[in-house]
């Protein structure tokens, strides 16, 4: 299941290297 989504400006996703079915991790989705 999916917890969020990540949502950047045109040409952003590209220039930070972020592609389709990229996993993110933060504290934030931690559950603690």
């Amino acid at each position: 299941p999916v917890r969020a989504v990540l949502e950047v400006n045109a040409g952003m996703a590209r220039k930070l290297g972020i592609a389709p079915g990229d996993r993110v991790a933060h504290p934030i989705f931690s559950g603690r």
